[in-house]
C-alpha cells in the first residue's frame, strides 16, 4: 500500500467545501474504484490537503492514480469548478 498526498485550493477566496463533503464526492467518482483503499482530507485556511492510500504497485503509480481521481472529481463536480490541484 502506498500513500499519495495532494493539495487543492480555490482560484480565489477561502475554502468553502468541508473535508467530509470532499471525501464524499471523491468516493462517488468512478475513478475511485481504481485501487483506492482509504481517503483522508484535512482543511487548511485556503486549501484542502488530501491523503490517498492505494494498492498500486509503485509510488509513481499511486501518485498517478491519486492525481487522476482528484482531477476527474474537480472536473465533474460543479461546486469544485473553480478549484485546482496545487
Amino acid at each position: 500500500m502506498y500513500l499519495s498526498t495532494a493539495r487543492i485550493g480555490p482560484l480565489k477566496g477561502l475554502a468553502d467545501i468541508s473535508p467530509d463533503r470532499l471525501i464524499e464526492v471523491l468516493w462517488r467518482n468512478p475513478a475511485s474504484g481504481a485501487r483506492i483503499e482509504h481517503l483522508r482530507v484535512r482543511a487548511g485556511p485556503q486549501s484542502l490537503d488530501i491523503a490517498i492510500f492505494t494498492s498500486a504497485g509503485t509510488q509513481a503509480e499511486s501518485d498517478e492514480v491519486a492525481r487522476r481521481l482528484i482531477v476527474a472529481t474537480l472536473n465533474a463536480q460543479p461546486e469544485l469548478n473553480l478549484w485546482r490541484l496545487l
